[in-house]
């Protein structure tokens, strides 16, 4: 397998670097893309998760709790997706489009991908994998041309939302996507 590793997150908006630091590693081969969220977390007791998994893959709920998003945008389609979740386990997911050029992009919920997620805490840090076959994302192995990602952690009790890419404006403005 093919492997990466980022170590960095900014604070959304500002471009400040993140008090409380996430690393991601993104691991693939010809069938999945693999990527693992490491979350430091120096009090636990102060990390927030109340959804719970099982309640489908539309839980918004999460949104409410510590929690990541991966952002994949296919520029060639013109479209991409958001796979979040939190500690427990419990997820969400949709499709990014434009409802019509040059419109923004919104998440689309009604899509509901094949993936599988992986929760756990640990002295200190929480964190989730992500598998997503890259059939689920309409490609039969590795895609050709290059996607456009980017990391997204929000903390809740002691706020700050980070990325690896941070920017103003929108999450989901895939331009910004590195």
């Amino acid at each position: 397998p093919n492997a990466d590793q980022i170590n960095q997150f900014y604070v959304f908006n500002t471009g400040e670097s993140a008090k409380v630091q996430t690393k991601v590693k993104l691991t693939y081969d010809e069938n999945i893309l693999k990527v693992t969220y490491i979350c430091d977390e120096p009090d636990m007791r102060q990390h927030k998760a109340t959804a719970i998994p099982g309640t489908g893959r539309d839980n918004s709920a999460i949104f409410d709790d510590d929690c990541i998003r991966l952002l994949i945008f296919d520029p060639v389609r013109n479209y991409g997706w958001q796979i979040a979740a939190n500690s427990l386990g419990a997820t969400y997911d949709g499709q990014l489009r434009q409802t019509q050029a040059g419109d923004p992009y919104k998440i689309k919920a009604e899509w509901n991908g094949e993936w599988y997620t992986n929760a756990r805490k640990v002295a200190n840090q929480w964190e989730i994998d992500f598998v997503i076959p890259w059939r689920t994302l309409g490609f039969d192995s590795i895609p050709r041309t290059p996607l456009r990602l980017n990391f997204v952690r929000e903390r809740k009790n002691t706020p700050e939302t980070s990325m690896w890419n941070a920017y103003v404006g929108d999450y989901n403005n895939v331009e910004k996507f590195a």
